[in-house]
């Protein structure tokens, strides 16, 4: 087992298996390192969303806080103008419930007139068959 052609077989396996493993180390060494240089990059590329998110969160709440009090702005105006014609619809009302209230009021003057002249009317018309009843009673009576 010492021959020459062994020992050169045997040296030469062992410098294919260095080769090869100092090839896998280069390989292993380098993508190490691009997944470090990645990994640097997403924490990079987080760090960028994470600030524009922020941005874009701050922005949205500016909006929200414009709109809503652009909103509140308007529902005051709103709610102004409804109390105004509430207001002004209820005077018409009132003035309207005052003009029929004096109107029931004339009418019934009128009506209570008019049946208090009836009853005069009446009463005089009763007086006057009792006169003449009476009379006749009288003459009957003499």
């Amino acid at each position: 087992m010492t021959e020459p052609s062994f020992i050169t077989l045997f040296v030469t396996m062992l410098l294919g298996f260095g080769s090869l493993f100092g090839f896998l180390h280069q390989v292993w060494k380098q993508l190490f390192s691009q997944l470090k240089e990645s990994e640097k990059e997403v924490k990079s590329e987080l760090a960028t969303v994470r600030s524009e998110m922020k941005s874009d969160l701050a922005t949205v709440q500016t909006e929200m806080k414009s709109d809503l009090a652009t909103v509140q702005t308007e529902m005051k105006s709103d709610l102004a103008a409804v109390r105004t014609e509430m207001r002004t619809d209820l005077t018409t009302v009132q003035t309207e419930m005052r003009t029929d209230l004096a109107a029931v009021r004339t009418e019934m003057r009128t009506d209570l007139t008019t049946m208090q002249t009836e009853m005069r009317s009446d009463l005089a018309s009763v007086r006057t068959e009792m006169k003449l009843d009476l009379a006749t009673v009288k003459s009957e009576l003499k």
